[in-house]
This record gives structure tokens, sequence and C-alpha cells, in this order.
């Protein structure tokens, strides 16, 4: 396959259910992959890593959203995603980095280790009862999804009692940063679950009367 039809493979729902055949192409291509006269992509982490920690690079702002996206402007979701770190450079995006470091130094997150390594007993202790019978389990699910969430939720001090209900919220949340298919694109009539997810994830973490309709 060419690179260009394993990206656009990986957008699919089926690429998206198993996508490690088509990461493993990607590998056998090499560390960067020429998508376009203009686009290439980098696999693995060293490469990754290094690329990250350049600040000659830039990640896709308003700029970039211009020329790949055009009329993301009517998409609500699209436009706060703008204004999102992960999508930000220059000064913008050191001011709110300098925001964010304050609630994250080392000796919080150190403080959190134990925390953080009772969460990771219970979901193995979970996931060896659930497999005591010779049943499968599942990793990705039972464990790799669950733990940097539940550590999500106790960074920004969501009760026990809540977070089964943030869960799907963050799951939706994070749908944003998937590879998609372009003709699926949310339009303005038809949101997608991270508008709703965005409510939820406002009255999760605040004392709003309100919950959020389904989607």
């Amino acid at each position: 396959m060419e690179p260009v039809e394993i990206v656009s493979s990986l957008a699919t729902p089926e690429g998206r259910a198993d996508p490690y055949p088509l990461y493993a192409a990607l590998h056998d291509i090499g560390e960067v992959v020429q998508l376009g006269p203009r686009d290439v992509m980098v696999t693995g982490y060293e490469a990754i890593n290094a690329v990250l920690r350049d600040t000659g690079f830039r990640v896709s702002d308003e700029w970039a959203f211009d020329r790949n996206l055009p009329g993301w402007r009517a998409n609500a979701v699209l436009v706060q995603g703008a204004d999102w770190i992960l999508n930000l450079n220059g000064p913008r995006h050191y001011r709110i980095r300098s925001l964010i470091a304050r609630a994250f130094t080392a000796r919080r997150i150190g403080g959190m280790r134990p925390a953080i390594e009772a969460m990771a007993d219970k979901l193995l202790d979970a996931m060896a009862d659930a497999g005591a019978d010779g049943s499968a389990v599942e990793f990705m699910h039972d464990f790799a999804y669950l733990l940097p969430v539940t550590v999500i939720c106790e960074l920004i001090g969501i009760p026990e009692t809540d977070r089964e209900a943030f869960r799907p919220v963050a799951r939706d949340l994070a749908g944003v940063f998937e590879l998609h298919d372009a003709t699926t694109l949310p339009t303005p009539s038809t949101p997608p679950r991270s508008s709703c997810s965005r409510i939820s994830a406002r009255w999760l973490v605040s004392d709003a009367p309100i919950r959020a309709t389904t989607c």
C-alpha cells in the first residue's frame, strides 16, 4: 500500500478497530513518511520525541486549519479546539503552558505515585479475576484506557461517584484527536458527540445543577 492509502485506512472504522497492521506498514517505510508535497508523517518514539522537542517545528494551528479544513470555522468544536494548547504556537502556547506547569510540578506528580500504583494494582486485580476461568480480557479497555482516565479524575478532583459518568465523556472528547475521514467531519447540523461531551465535562467539573442531554 502507498503511504496515503495506509493513513486513509487508519481513518476508517476498520482501521481504528485494528490499526496495528497499518502501524507496522508505516514503520516498514521508515521514520519519515511522505504523504504529499508539504505533508509528512513521523513514526516511532525516538523520531516523534525529537520532533516534539525541536522548536523549529510548529503544530497545526489556525493557519493549517484554513489550509486543510476549509469551512472549519462553522463548527463550534473545531473553533474551540483551535484555542487548545495542542493547537497553539509561539507566545499563546507558552502563556498557557506556564499556567499549566504550576499544577504539574515534579513534586506533585511524584506525590501521586502511591495513588497511581494503587489504581494500577486495582485494575490489574480486576483483570486477573475476570480471566481467572480462562476467559479473554481486554487490556486496552480494562487497563490502558481506564488507568489514565482515572488519574485525570484524581488530578482535576472528580469524585469517585462521578467517575463512571466521566469516562465516556473523556472517550468522546479524545475522539477529537483521532484520524477521521474528511467526508465524515461534523457539520453545524450534525454536531459530533464531542459537542455533547463538552457540556457533560462542564457539568462534571462544576457545581452547575444540569446534566448533558444524550446525542
